[in-house]
């Protein structure tokens, strides 16, 4: 689901003594030609969260790739003694081993088969396995905090393209400066702001309301 904010409160978020102030509704007309009653020193933002189904794959990847590196860890490390399957053979040394498929693995066990397994091993073993657990919770917060924020300046008339994280303060992504001659263009769904001697200006993630709102421009079609 797209996630929609009001303006922000607070240090970082107050620009003017109207960032406060009641927003206006936002009617288009069936040409989309829509100038609204914008007033450039009103700060105004809208800010878009992630949609789950979009990353779930990358999810699964990650888990996917998790799996490996836990069959890894067990392979390596043990907090369960493993049982040996097969023969158990007593050594000159009085010490067990296990020969499994006419091998004899160099892993010590017991008289009655089953594996000996030191305590630091079992401790490094559930550490790595908490690891992993936290690479992925860690991963998975990265992904689903993001937000984006598409802001107008007031009374500097810029518009800038700002990207969050766990709730931390938005880092500036993208800006542009609007000019009289400054317009949105419409392709294939995607919208971009176009002012004369500057690079077009990205709005494809904010719906054609959002795009009108922050930057009180028309919009054209291609």
């Amino acid at each position: 689901m797209r996630e929609k904010e009001d303006i922000q409160q607070g240090a970082f978020w107050d620009l003017s003594e109207n960032a406060g102030a009641d927003q206006p509704e936002v009617t288009l007309d069936e040409s989309e030609n829509t100038t609204n009653k914008f007033q450039p020193h009103e700060p105004r933002e809208r800010t878009i969260g992630v949609d789950f189904f979009d990353v779930i794959s990358q999810f699964f990847l990650v888990a996917f790739a998790l799996l490996f590196v836990f069959s890894i860890v067990e392979d390596t490390w043990h907090i369960y003694p493993w049982e040996c399957s097969e023969q158990v053979i007593e050594g000159d040394d009085g010490t067990f081993q296990c020969q499994q498929y006419g091998i004899t693995e160099p892993r010590a066990y017991d008289s009655s088969g089953f594996e000996i397994v030191e305590l630091s091993e079992k401790v490094i073993a559930v550490g790595m396995y908490m690891l992993i657990i936290f690479f992925f919770i860690a991963y998975c917060w990265f992904k689903l905090s993001k937000k984006d924020h598409l802001r107008h300046l007031g009374e500097e008339n810029v518009v800038v393209l700002m990207t969050s994280r766990f709730g931390m303060t938005p880092k500036i992504k993208e800006t542009i400066r609007l000019q009289d001659d400054s317009f949105i263009q419409r392709t294939s769904g995607h919208f971009k702001i176009h002012s004369k001697g500057q690079k077009p200006f990205n709005l494809s993630k904010f719906d054609v309301q959002d795009c009108i709102y922050v930057t009180g421009l028309e919009i054209r079609r291609e």
